[in-house]
């Protein structure tokens, strides 16, 4: 595992790793993700990385932190049976830090700005409160929900009525939903930042030239940020917007990579893993 300095040595390449005083500074928080089927989560403040699950009979994916950064909220999958999305303390698992299951179906989750609800996709967008209550079905397709800043509305991932999986938005009761980037090519993982800007993952074949963009959903401006022959994909923000947390896939590996959020220095590894979220 990574030691403090080997992580600011990270940071350095991104530019962002001292003050102007030469003082530490760069990325704070906790970056939350998955290796080999288990999460882990990685302190930027001393490169400490914790393994929070270890369990042999089931794989997690796309774990989410709460705004508060308190929280985890996943997908777990029992011999490929998808069993719906849990939460628990971001904390190694155990006897007082139990996963609790929120339901039985559904991936992909994601925290409204004030961590009380969860959206999730499952045969349509759902919604419920941060404890498995108030269970609503929003829509009956698309998937891959992302929240707006201020909890208002809800991006997601559809293909209804195209060839390829587009951008759309919503309110968050439901209502209103339309498509906001419809492009040749697969728009998908949004992830919305305070600022108003969604990072996503964009497909322009379908096959390859996988790569990370954010678009403006109100000037309806897209911009690339990576190019390449690897796989760029599940963006995430830093709590400042500052920064973008992704996975980068490359023939049978995969790895976390850091970059600022303008894409203007290269992204720089930072550890194995996939499906990578950010949190305070």
């Amino acid at each position: 595992m990574r030691t403090k300095a080997m992580l600011l040595s990270v940071l350095l390449t991104c530019g962002l790793g001292t003050s102007n005083t030469g003082a530490q500074s760069g990325p704070t928080g906790k970056i939350a993700f998955v290796k080999k089927g288990d999460l882990y989560l990685l302190h930027l403040d001393n490169g400490l990385v914790q393994r929070i699950t270890a369990t042999s009979q089931s794989t997690e994916y796309t774990p989410r932190l709460s705004p508060d950064g308190t929280r985890i909220a996943f997908y777990s999958v029992r011999k490929n049976i998808l069993e719906g999305i849990y939460v628990m303390q971001a904390a190694p698992e155990g006897p007082a830090n139990a996963r609790l299951r929120l339901t039985t179906f559904g991936d992909i989750p994601a925290w409204s700005p004030d961590g009380a609800r969860i959206a999730f996709g499952g045969q349509g967008i759902w919604v419920m409160n941060a404890d498995g209550s108030g269970l609503v079905q929003l829509t009956t397709f698309g998937g891959m929900p992302a929240w707006s800043p201020n909890g208002a509305q809800i991006a997601f991932v559809s293909s209804l009525n195209s060839a390829d999986r587009d951008l759309w938005m919503m309110n968050a009761d439901g209502s209103g939903a339309q498509p906001i980037l419809s492009l040749p090519g697969d728009d998908i993982e949004p992830a919305w930042t305070p600022s108003g800007t969604i990072a996503l993952s964009r497909y322009t074949d379908r096959k390859n030239d996988l790569d990370i963009y954010t678009f403006d959903p109100v000037a309806r401006v897209l911009s690339r940020l990576t190019a390449g022959s690897t796989g760029d994909a599940w963006p995430a923000w830093s709590p400042d917007a500052a920064w973008i947390v992704f996975s980068r896939f490359s023939n049978a590996s995969s790895g976390i990579y850091v970059m600022p959020a303008d894409g203007s220095q290269m992204p720089a590894f930072v550890t194995d893993g996939y499906h990578a979220s950010w949190g305070p």
